[in-house]
Formats: C-alpha cells, structure tokens, sequence
C-alpha cells in the first residue's frame, strides 16, 4: 500500500484552525448539493473542532471532472486534485455506518445527501464501499478551495 502524502500547509492550517473561513462561500446545504458534486472525490480527512466551536471540517481531495464549471480539471492523478474544505457548524451528531477497513484503500466518495429535519440537517456522504458518515448540523456550509501547492482557488463567483 502506497501511503497518501499530503501537503504540509495543509495539516498545519487545520492544527490552527487558520483558514480564512471569512473568506469562504456560504451555502446552505440543500443548495450546495445543486451546486457541487462531490462524486469520485477521495476523502482525505474529517476533523472535528469539539474543543471551541463544535465544528467538523471535510477535508476532500475533489475531483473536478464532475465541477469544470467551478475549477479546472488538472488530470486524473489524484496527488494533484485540489483541496476541497467544507466547514460545517453546529455538530450535533456524528455517525460512522459500514465503515469497516477496507484494506488501505483511500475512500472515494459516491454521493452527498442532505434533507432537514424540524431545525437540524442531516448530510449523509456515501462512498463506494457502501460506509457513509452521518451529520446532524445546523447552519450553511462554508468552502474553499485550495491548489496543492497552498493556493485559494476561487470557486463562489463561478456560479450564476
């Protein structure tokens, strides 16, 4: 098994919780899933803030063949996939469902569903594996978009 290396600005920033999340597209979940596909992208990380502000953050390698209308598509080699961050506030409730070891394979993610339930929303991200992590949130997704060398991408003026 090759071991996923990953930028070191990367794991630096989410130590310190240093993005510029003031900075990011804000979007309520049921409208970035018309807007962003998160189809045969590779699940990096999923970090979880419960010491301040009770937030996770997705950290996805994101394969844009499936959002050319929001970023370019480098190629098919995963490495150089951009960063996909999308904070979500408010946790209330984490699931892991099927998650056995796959036998050190990175997970690549299928689909990503959302619907509300009275004041809270539920995201479920799928893999191909049939695992899926289950979210119970309140609030919009903030996102940005990195290049692996560290770069911010623009995605958020994109969309009309």
């Amino acid at each position: 098994m090759e071991e996923a290396v990953f930028p070191k600005w990367l794991g630096q920033h989410l130590l310190e919780d240093s993005f510029p999340w003031n900075k990011a597209w804000e979007l309520e979940p049921e409208e970035f899933i018309k807007r962003i596909t998160l189809h045969d992208s590779v699940w990096v990380r999923l970090v979880l803030d419960s010491a301040w502000e009770n937030t996770a953050i997705l950290v996805i390698q994101w394969d844009t063949y499936w959002n050319k209308d929001l970023a370019s598509y480098p190629g098919d080699k995963i490495d150089n996939w951009p960063i996909l961050l999308i904070k979500v506030p408010q946790v209330t409730n984490i699931e892991c469902v099927d998650y056995d070891d796959i036998g050190g394979s990175q997970r690549t993610i299928s689909d990503l569903e959302t619907k509300q339930e009275n004041d809270n929303f539920v995201s479920e991200i799928m893999d191909v594996y049939g695992g899926k992590i289950i979210l119970s949130h309140k609030g919009s997704f903030k996102v940005l978009c990195y290049n692996v060398e560290g770069q911010q991408i623009e995605i958020k003026d994109k969309m009309a």
